[in-house]
C-alpha cells in the first residue's frame, strides 16, 4: 500500500538537512580556529625553550668567568676562548664548556657569543658604558648574542622580567657585533639598570647582552 507524504514531513527532513549542514560548517570552523591555536601555543613554546637556552648559556659563561677569577685570574687577562689557563672555554682551567648558541634563535644563524672586550692580554679592557650599571662612567664586561628573533627576544625578556616588553637602545646592531667598538650607553633609557636583557637596536634588530662583571 503506497504511503503518501505530507509537506510537513517533507519540510522536517529538509530542515533536518540543513541543521547537519549547518553543524559541519561549525564543526570545520572550530577545528581550522583549534588548529591555528595549536599552531601558535606550538610556536610560543618553541621561543619560550630557545630563550632559556640562551638565558641559560649566559650564565654559565659568567660562571665560567668568575671561576677564573676567583682562581686568581684577572678579568683583564680573560678571553671568552680556549686559551690555556686564562680561556673561559679552556678544557682544563676554563670555567665552562664551550656554549653554542641555538641556530633557531638567530636570524643570522651562524651568529655566536661576542665578548665586549678591546686591546692585548693582560689588559683587555671592557667597552659598554651601562646606565645605572656599576659605577658610573665606567665600562662593563659583558657578553653579547647578536640579532636574536623577535620571538625569542620577547620570551627573553618574559623570562627575565614578566613582561614581553622590548626597549629600544640608541644605537646599532654593528656596535654590538664588533667586540672592540665602544658603545657608550651610560644615558640610555633603554638599559636604566639591566644587567641583562634583550633589547631592539637602533636599526631595527634583536640584542640580548648579560654582563659578566660590574665594575
Amino acid at each position: 500500500m503506497r504511503k503518501n507524504y505530507s509537506g510537513n514531513e517533507c519540510g522536517f527532513a529538509l530542515t533536518a538537512i540543513m541543521v547537519v549542514v549547518a553543524l559541519i560548517a561549525v564543526i570545520g570552523a572550530y577545528m581550522a580556529f583549534s588548529n591555528r591555536d595549536s599552531a601558535s601555543a606550538t610556536s610560543q613554546n618553541t621561543a619560550k625553550v630557545l630563550a632559556s637556552t640562551i638565558i641559560n648559556e649566559a650564565a654559565t659563561i659568567r660562571g665560567g668567568s668568575d671561576k677564573l677569577q676567583a682562581n686568581g685570574i684577572a678579568v683583564g687577562q680573560i678571553t671568552m676562548d680556549t686559551t690555556a689557563n686564562t680561556g673561559i672555554y679552556d678544557p682544563v682551567n676554563g670555567g665552562c664548556p664551550v656554549q653554542y648558541p641555538p641556530a633557531a634563535a638567530l636570524v643570522t644563524t651562524t651568529n655566536t657569543w661576542v665578548y665586549k672586550i678591546s686591546g692585548a692580554s693582560p689588559n683587555y679592557a671592557a667597552t659598554v658604558k651601562l646606565e645605572n650599571v656599576g659605577t658610573a662612567g665606567n665600562d662593563q664586561y659583558l657578553i653579547v648574542l647578536p640579532d636574536v628573533t623577535y620571538a625569542v627576544c620577547q620570551q627573553i625578556n618574559n623570562a627575565l622580567y614578566g613582561n614581553t616588553t622590548i626597549n629600544t637602545a640608541d644605537s646599532a646592531l654593528a656596535s654590538w657585533t664588533t667586540a672592540s667598538t665602544a658603545i657608550d650607553a651610560s644615558g640610555d633609557a633603554a638599559i636604566n639598570g639591566r644587567v641583562e636583557q634583550c633589547i631592539k637596536t637602533s636599526d631595527g634588530h634583536y640584542v640580548y647582552y648579560k654582563t659578566t662583571l660590574e665594575q
